[in-house]
């Protein structure tokens, strides 16, 4: 089902957070939206509860000057510059004047998220200053996590990381639970409202994977950088960024990550899904990926990119499992049959070398096997196929 479409029984009271993603969140902030509209000509919410600056009072008269200089940093790089680099960062020692250096472009560059308009609870589109503070924020970050990462021991404890991370960044997560309008933060719903860290190990502490998330209109945005212990010290093997977007439905949102377990030959790779952001609906798209890293670039090879519809009521906004032979993503979707709301999508693939493959199982039940038969393209269903019925069913 298309991004946008209607869906039923949206009322909630109070505002409730969940994972990633967040309808209950989304909601909350259509709520907020209706009462900052008529605050729009006072000066912007204080940033100070998440970032290390003055009390609101003492930031305001400076916020313009903030976000030209966050503007000025934006113009010194084009917008896509992390990418468009397409090489891999250069080897320098430890330094924690570079990493509190970081940490400081970071917190501009989240003021300047913070300082953007935000509209009614249900605007899609991003303002091209919007885009601009985007892009920054993820150069930033990529200068930030790699400053923290040339300090970072050859056997990391993930959690500390994470935290320390965290604390740097002043990052913040709204916590879970029921919150009543009240309580919520005064930045509550702005880009750049919440920031948070996600760190993984894999191939025995050999490479380490770690997620920047951040909050836009109606959903989060998210850069996932990998790397990779080569001797003494850590590389940047990977990352996995959206290009600039004019609407929030392009940003990765609700991201989530697994890495393979090394092949005979030694290599892995990595599979990423999202969910597009939007205001209004329950129904969106999931996109996922099967990427390899390449020497000499950050910029990975893309073995395998789809999208799908989805349906992500309840916060299910799929799961991943990767293995070193073959991978599986699964979520919820439309089925063909009118009694019945949504059902399991199943999409599992076989990879050997860079070929990848999609295999069985393909559907949860047999009902749903029907339903997956009929919708796919007969390149995949004759697979699928009694060889005896396949040209009659063909037709």
């Amino acid at each position: 089902m298309p991004i946008g479409s209607a869906a039923k029984g949206r009322h909630r009271t109070p505002v409730q957070n969940a994972a990633l993603g967040r309808s209950h969140f989304r909601d909350g902030c259509k709520s907020r939206a209706s009462v900052q509209l008529a605050e729009r000509a006072a000066p912007v919410p204080s940033t100070s509860m998440f970032l290390s600056n003055p009390p609101r009072c003492k930031l305001c008269p400076v916020k313009n000057e903030i976000m030209r200089i966050a503007l000025i940093l934006v113009m010194m790089s084009a917008p896509s510059a992390a990418q468009e680099k397409a090489s891999r960062p250069s080897t320098t020692s430890c330094s924690e004047a570079d990493f509190s250096a970081a940490a400081g472009k970071l917190q501009t560059a989240r003021a300047a998220l913070l300082a953007l308009p935000i509209g009614d609870g249900t605007q899609t589109d991003v303002s091209p200053e919007g885009q601009k503070a985007i892009s920054a924020m993820k150069e930033i970050l990529g200068e930030f996590v790699n400053a923290y990462m040339r300090c970072a021991p050859m056997s990391p404890d993930t959690g500390r990381v994470e935290r320390e991370l965290s604390e740097s960044a002043h990052a913040f997560k709204l916590p879970t639970g029921a919150i009543s309008y009240n309580d919520l933060p005064p930045d509550f719903c702005k880009y750049g409202f919440e920031l948070r860290f996600g760190v993984q190990s894999a191939h025995d502490n050999r490479l380490l994977s770690i997620t920047a998330t951040f909050s836009i209109e109606c959903g989060t945005d998210a850069v996932l950088f990998i790397f990779s212990r080569d001797g003494g010290s850590w590389h940047e093997a990977l990352r996995w960024q959206s290009g600039p977007y004019a609407s929030i439905k392009d940003a990765l949102g609700s991201f989530g990550s697994g890495i393979s377990p090394p092949d005979n030959l030694g290599r892995w790779y990595v599979v990423t899904k999202h969910v597009a952001p939007w205001c209004t609906s329950n129904w969106s798209e999931i996109s996922y990926e099967a990427l390899r890293s390449r020497a000499g670039s950050v910029i990975p090879t893309v073995l395998l990119q789809r999208h799908d519809g989805i349906w992500f009521g309840n916060d299910d906004y799929g799961s991943l499992t990767v293995n070193a032979k073959d991978f599986d993503v699964r979520f919820h979707s439309a089925s063909i049959d009118g009694g019945l709301h949504n059902r399991v999508w199943i999409r599992h693939f076989a990879i050997s070398g860079d070929t990848i493959t999609r295999v069985q199982p393909v559907a949860a039940s047999p009902r749903d096997f029907v339903d997956e038969w009929i919708v796919s393209p007969w390149e995949s269903a004759s697979g699928w196929t009694s060889k005896t019925a396949s040209e009659r069913l063909r037709k």
